[in-house]
Protein backbone atom coordinates (compact mmCIF):
# COMPACT_ATOMS: atom_id res chain seq x y z
CA UNK A 1 0.00 0.00 0.00
CA UNK A 2 3.22 2.48 0.29
CA UNK A 3 3.04 2.88 -3.49
CA UNK A 4 -0.40 3.81 -3.77
CA UNK A 5 -0.76 6.73 -5.65
CA UNK A 6 -2.18 9.86 -3.68
CA UNK A 7 -5.73 11.19 -5.12
CA UNK A 8 -5.31 14.78 -6.69
CA UNK A 9 -6.83 17.63 -5.28
CA UNK A 10 -10.62 18.43 -6.07
CA UNK A 11 -10.88 20.98 -8.38
CA UNK A 12 -13.89 22.63 -6.28
CA UNK A 13 -14.51 25.53 -9.14
CA UNK A 14 -15.05 22.88 -11.87
CA UNK A 15 -17.39 23.35 -14.85
CA UNK A 16 -19.26 20.21 -14.26
CA UNK A 17 -18.50 20.57 -10.37
CA UNK A 18 -21.23 17.46 -9.54
CA UNK A 19 -19.39 15.16 -11.98
CA UNK A 20 -16.05 16.27 -10.61
CA UNK A 21 -16.86 15.65 -7.19
CA UNK A 22 -18.55 12.33 -7.74
CA UNK A 23 -15.71 11.23 -9.72
CA UNK A 24 -12.73 12.62 -7.14
CA UNK A 25 -14.76 11.18 -3.97
CA UNK A 26 -15.02 7.50 -5.09
CA UNK A 27 -11.49 7.90 -5.50
CA UNK A 28 -10.78 9.20 -2.28
CA UNK A 29 -12.97 6.88 -0.44
CA UNK A 30 -11.27 3.59 -2.21
CA UNK A 31 -7.73 5.24 -0.94
CA UNK A 32 -9.01 5.77 2.29
CA UNK A 33 -9.84 2.40 2.99
CA UNK A 34 -7.12 1.00 1.41
CA UNK A 35 -4.73 3.35 4.12
CA UNK A 36 -6.55 3.63 6.93
CA UNK A 37 -7.76 2.27 10.03
CA UNK A 38 -11.95 1.93 9.58
CA UNK A 39 -12.35 2.59 13.17
CA UNK A 40 -10.29 6.15 13.53
CA UNK A 41 -12.86 8.75 11.93
CA UNK A 42 -10.82 11.64 13.08
CA UNK A 43 -8.01 10.48 11.19
CA UNK A 44 -10.09 9.74 8.07
CA UNK A 45 -11.33 13.52 8.41
CA UNK A 46 -7.88 14.95 8.60
CA UNK A 47 -6.69 12.63 5.76
CA UNK A 48 -9.93 13.78 3.89
CA UNK A 49 -9.42 17.63 4.64
CA UNK A 50 -5.62 17.27 2.93
CA UNK A 51 -6.55 15.54 0.23
CA UNK A 52 -9.21 18.25 -0.51
CA UNK A 53 -6.36 20.77 -0.80
CA UNK A 54 -6.82 24.62 0.33
CA UNK A 55 -9.58 25.27 -1.81
CA UNK A 56 -11.70 22.04 -0.78
CA UNK A 57 -10.96 23.75 2.72
CA UNK A 58 -12.02 26.95 2.32
CA UNK A 59 -15.47 25.27 1.50
CA UNK A 60 -15.74 23.24 4.50
CA UNK A 61 -15.02 26.22 6.36
CA UNK A 62 -18.29 27.25 5.54
CA UNK A 63 -20.26 23.86 5.57
CA UNK A 64 -22.79 23.43 8.46
CA UNK A 65 -22.83 20.84 10.77
CA UNK A 66 -24.84 19.19 13.57
CA UNK A 67 -21.25 18.48 15.46
CA UNK A 68 -18.55 19.95 16.66
CA UNK A 69 -15.17 19.52 14.49
CA UNK A 70 -13.60 17.17 17.22
CA UNK A 71 -17.03 14.78 16.93
CA UNK A 72 -17.30 14.87 13.39
CA UNK A 73 -17.03 11.94 11.13
CA UNK A 74 -15.61 10.84 8.26
CA UNK A 75 -19.41 10.26 6.58
CA UNK A 76 -20.92 13.43 7.55
CA UNK A 77 -18.42 15.90 6.48
CA UNK A 78 -18.51 13.66 3.06
CA UNK A 79 -21.94 14.27 2.94
CA UNK A 80 -21.34 17.91 3.63
CA UNK A 81 -19.26 18.46 0.31
CA UNK A 82 -22.25 15.86 -1.23
CA UNK A 83 -25.24 18.22 -0.90
CA UNK A 84 -22.23 21.28 -1.97
CA UNK A 85 -21.14 19.89 -4.56
CA UNK A 86 -24.00 18.29 -6.10
CA UNK A 87 -27.42 20.51 -4.99
CA UNK A 88 -30.61 18.89 -5.57
CA UNK A 89 -31.65 18.67 -9.34
CA UNK A 90 -33.38 21.21 -12.47
CA UNK A 91 -35.42 18.36 -13.45
CA UNK A 92 -36.95 20.25 -16.17
CA UNK A 93 -34.09 21.84 -17.37
CA UNK A 94 -31.93 18.63 -17.50
CA UNK A 95 -34.47 16.72 -19.71
CA UNK A 96 -34.12 19.96 -21.99
CA UNK A 97 -30.08 19.80 -22.36
CA UNK A 98 -30.99 16.20 -22.98
CA UNK A 99 -33.26 16.32 -25.23
CA UNK A 100 -31.67 19.09 -27.53
CA UNK A 101 -28.33 17.50 -27.38
CA UNK A 102 -27.14 16.31 -30.46
CA UNK A 103 -24.12 14.24 -32.01
CA UNK A 104 -21.34 17.34 -32.73
CA UNK A 105 -19.31 17.09 -35.47
CA UNK A 106 -16.13 15.29 -35.17
CA UNK A 107 -17.51 13.77 -31.83
CA UNK A 108 -17.05 9.82 -31.57
CA UNK A 109 -19.98 7.52 -31.17
CA UNK A 110 -18.80 6.22 -28.05
CA UNK A 111 -18.34 9.77 -26.77
CA UNK A 112 -21.40 11.26 -27.73
CA UNK A 113 -23.40 8.01 -26.12
CA UNK A 114 -21.28 8.56 -22.79
CA UNK A 115 -22.73 12.43 -22.97
CA UNK A 116 -26.25 11.17 -23.16
CA UNK A 117 -25.43 8.69 -20.49
CA UNK A 118 -24.42 11.18 -17.96
CA UNK A 119 -27.26 13.77 -19.11
CA UNK A 120 -30.11 11.44 -18.85
CA UNK A 121 -28.79 10.68 -15.33
CA UNK A 122 -29.88 14.15 -14.34
CA UNK A 123 -33.61 13.84 -15.60
CA UNK A 124 -34.88 10.92 -12.95
CA UNK A 125 -36.38 8.53 -16.33
CA UNK A 126 -36.14 5.88 -13.98
CA UNK A 127 -37.44 2.47 -15.65
CA UNK A 128 -37.72 4.34 -19.39
CA UNK A 129 -34.11 5.92 -18.92
CA UNK A 130 -32.70 3.17 -21.54
CA UNK A 131 -35.20 3.66 -23.79
CA UNK A 132 -35.46 7.50 -23.98
CA UNK A 133 -31.54 7.39 -24.36
CA UNK A 134 -31.99 4.77 -27.42
CA UNK A 135 -34.26 7.43 -28.54
CA UNK A 136 -31.83 10.13 -28.24
CA UNK A 137 -29.17 8.58 -30.44
CA UNK A 138 -31.32 7.57 -33.42
CA UNK A 139 -32.62 11.39 -33.54
CA UNK A 140 -29.35 12.85 -32.90
CA UNK A 141 -26.81 11.30 -34.86
CA UNK A 142 -24.85 12.78 -37.65
CA UNK A 143 -24.99 9.47 -40.18
CA UNK A 144 -28.34 9.74 -41.77
CA UNK A 145 -27.40 6.19 -42.96
CA UNK A 146 -27.25 4.89 -39.61
CA UNK A 147 -30.05 6.22 -38.24
CA UNK A 148 -32.47 4.53 -41.43
CA UNK A 149 -30.88 1.59 -40.63
CA UNK A 150 -31.62 1.69 -37.01
CA UNK A 151 -35.42 2.97 -38.13
CA UNK A 152 -35.60 -0.25 -39.99
CA UNK A 153 -34.74 -2.41 -36.97
CA UNK A 154 -37.01 -4.21 -35.36
CA UNK A 155 -36.90 -4.99 -31.33
CA UNK A 156 -34.31 -2.14 -31.41
CA UNK A 157 -32.73 -1.82 -27.76
CA UNK A 158 -29.85 0.33 -26.22
CA UNK A 159 -27.42 -2.48 -26.36
CA UNK A 160 -28.74 -3.13 -30.12
CA UNK A 161 -28.03 0.46 -30.98
CA UNK A 162 -24.78 0.92 -29.71
CA UNK A 163 -23.54 -1.86 -31.90
CA UNK A 164 -24.79 -1.12 -35.02
CA UNK A 165 -23.84 2.68 -34.20
CA UNK A 166 -20.08 1.46 -33.16
CA UNK A 167 -19.84 -0.65 -36.25
CA UNK A 168 -21.20 1.72 -38.92
CA UNK A 169 -18.05 4.05 -37.38
CA UNK A 170 -15.64 1.48 -37.71
CA UNK A 171 -16.48 0.51 -40.84
CA UNK A 172 -16.38 4.38 -42.07
CA UNK A 173 -12.99 4.25 -40.97
CA UNK A 174 -11.97 1.75 -42.71
CA UNK A 175 -13.16 3.15 -46.04
CA UNK A 176 -10.86 6.46 -45.35
CA UNK A 177 -8.61 4.25 -44.59
CA UNK A 178 -8.61 2.33 -47.97
CA UNK A 179 -9.44 5.42 -50.18
CA UNK A 180 -6.35 7.69 -48.50
CA UNK A 181 -3.28 6.01 -49.60
CA UNK A 182 -5.16 6.29 -53.09
CA UNK A 183 -5.50 9.97 -52.39
CA UNK A 184 -1.31 9.93 -51.36
CA UNK A 185 -0.19 7.87 -54.17
CA UNK A 186 -2.03 10.35 -57.16
CA UNK A 187 -0.23 13.55 -54.99
CA UNK A 188 3.13 11.51 -55.29
CA UNK A 189 2.42 10.80 -59.14
CA UNK A 190 1.91 14.44 -59.84
CA UNK A 191 5.04 15.44 -57.75
CA UNK A 192 7.25 13.57 -59.83
CA UNK A 193 5.65 14.47 -62.93
CA UNK A 194 5.89 18.51 -61.88
CA UNK A 195 9.62 17.66 -61.15
CA UNK A 196 10.38 15.91 -64.29
CA UNK A 197 8.41 17.82 -67.03
CA UNK A 198 11.04 20.05 -68.75
CA UNK A 199 11.07 23.64 -67.97
CA UNK A 200 10.14 25.10 -71.51
CA UNK A 201 10.77 28.90 -69.97
CA UNK A 202 14.21 27.96 -68.97
CA UNK A 203 14.50 26.37 -72.42
CA UNK A 204 13.94 29.69 -74.09
CA UNK A 205 15.96 31.51 -72.28
CA UNK A 206 18.93 29.31 -72.89
CA UNK A 207 18.24 29.58 -76.49
CA UNK A 208 18.06 33.33 -76.18
CA UNK A 209 21.23 33.25 -74.48
CA UNK A 210 22.96 31.51 -76.96
CA UNK A 211 21.62 33.35 -79.92
CA UNK A 212 22.97 36.30 -78.10
CA UNK A 213 26.35 34.99 -77.29
CA UNK A 214 26.62 33.78 -80.93
CA UNK A 215 25.20 37.54 -82.34
CA UNK A 216 27.47 38.61 -80.02
CA UNK A 217 30.62 36.66 -81.57
CA UNK A 218 30.10 37.57 -85.15
CA UNK A 219 29.78 41.34 -84.06
CA UNK A 220 33.14 41.39 -82.21
CA UNK A 221 34.98 39.89 -84.79
CA UNK A 222 36.11 41.19 -88.16
CA UNK A 223 33.79 40.51 -91.33
CA UNK A 224 35.85 38.08 -94.04
CA UNK A 225 34.85 39.98 -96.46
CA UNK A 226 35.45 43.50 -95.81
CA UNK A 227 37.60 43.61 -93.10
CA UNK A 228 35.99 45.74 -90.86
CA UNK A 229 33.37 45.39 -87.83
CA UNK A 230 29.70 45.83 -88.39
CA UNK A 231 26.40 44.14 -88.03
CA UNK A 232 26.37 40.65 -89.81
CA UNK A 233 23.77 41.04 -92.46
CA UNK A 234 24.56 41.74 -96.10
CA UNK A 235 23.18 45.02 -96.53
CA UNK A 236 25.65 46.27 -93.61
CA UNK A 237 29.08 45.15 -95.59
CA UNK A 238 30.44 47.86 -97.56
CA UNK A 239 32.46 44.64 -99.46
CA UNK A 240 28.49 43.27 -100.89
CA UNK A 241 28.34 44.14 -104.45
CA UNK A 242 32.56 45.16 -104.80
CA UNK A 243 35.10 43.04 -107.49
CA UNK A 244 38.37 42.35 -105.88
CA UNK A 245 41.10 44.26 -107.26
CA UNK A 246 43.30 40.69 -106.99
CA UNK A 247 41.51 37.80 -107.78
CA UNK A 248 38.05 39.95 -110.03
CA UNK A 249 35.48 37.84 -108.05
CA UNK A 250 32.94 39.65 -106.38
CA UNK A 251 31.59 40.58 -102.61
CA UNK A 252 34.93 41.20 -100.99
CA UNK A 253 37.90 43.42 -101.08
CA UNK A 254 41.25 42.80 -102.19
CA UNK A 255 43.09 43.17 -98.75
CA UNK A 256 41.11 40.31 -97.20
CA UNK A 257 41.32 38.12 -100.62
CA UNK A 258 42.32 34.35 -99.89
CA UNK A 259 43.14 33.65 -103.71
CA UNK A 260 46.95 33.78 -104.64
CA UNK A 261 46.87 35.15 -107.78
CA UNK A 262 46.23 38.56 -109.13
CA UNK A 263 44.22 38.52 -111.99
CA UNK A 264 42.47 41.58 -114.10
CA UNK A 265 39.29 43.36 -113.13
CA UNK A 266 36.84 42.07 -115.14
CA UNK A 267 34.43 44.52 -117.35
CA UNK A 268 31.28 45.86 -116.00
CA UNK A 269 29.18 43.73 -118.44
CA UNK A 270 30.91 40.65 -117.25
CA UNK A 271 30.02 40.93 -113.19
CA UNK A 272 27.44 38.40 -112.19
CA UNK A 273 24.45 39.87 -110.22
CA UNK A 274 24.25 38.02 -106.44
CA UNK A 275 21.58 35.55 -107.79
CA UNK A 276 24.51 34.19 -109.97
CA UNK A 277 25.74 31.01 -108.68
CA UNK A 278 29.45 32.69 -108.86
CA UNK A 279 28.39 35.18 -106.44
CA UNK A 280 26.45 33.24 -104.05
CA UNK A 281 29.80 31.31 -103.15
CA UNK A 282 31.64 34.40 -102.77
CA UNK A 283 29.31 35.30 -100.38
CA UNK A 284 28.01 32.75 -98.06
CA UNK A 285 24.49 33.60 -97.06
CA UNK A 286 24.44 31.07 -94.01
CA UNK A 287 27.19 33.38 -92.69
CA UNK A 288 24.07 36.13 -92.31
CA UNK A 289 21.33 34.40 -92.04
Amino acid sequence: MDKLRTPEKCYVEARNLADAWKRWKEEVELYIDLTMDAEDEKAKVKMFLYLVGNQGREVYETLTFEHPPNDRTFIQVLQAFENHCNPKKNEPVGRYMFNMRNQRPDETFDKYITELKLLASTCNYGAINDSLVRDRIVCGISNSSLRERLLRTLDLTLDKTMQLGRAAELTNERIKTLENPTAASNTEVNAVRNRTKPNTKFKQKQSTYVKHDKQQYRNNNNCKYCGRKHEHSRSSCPAYGQTCRKCGKTNHFESVCQSGKITKTRRPHQVRTLSDDHASEDYDSDEFF
